[in-house]
């Protein structure tokens, strides 16, 4: 399964906040969504230039988004404890052939 990762810069820190993609929808369709959703843009904030760009209704600047997939745990798994598993097998086989 694919995920879209919005980030947030908060007053605690970069925030990441995960939305699985819908289906039709590219990694960047639901980025755009969510951002067309979510958050204003500002030339200015306060009067001061500096700080312009995308934020949230409560503050947050908006910052991006990672397209990520999500890895089913098996094959996470698997490829964690690769050489462990071809280890048992071979062990196996040679106990088998032995006794």
């Amino acid at each position: 399964m694919k995920f879209v990762v919005i980030l947030l810069l908060t007053t605690s820190g970069l925030e990441q906040i995960k939305y699985p993609i819908e289906k039709g929808l590219t990694c960047e369709d639901q980025a755009s969504k969510w951002r067309d959703a979510n958050v204003t843009y500002y030339d200015t904030r306060n009067t001061d230039q500096r700080p312009q760009g995308w934020y949230t209704k409560e503050g947050n600047l908006w910052i991006g988004h990672i397209c990520e997939k999500l890895k089913d745990k098996f094959d996470l798994w698997h490829l964690i404890y690769r050489t462990e598993i071809i280890c048992f097998i071979i062990g196996f086989i040679i106990g088998a052939i032995i006794f």
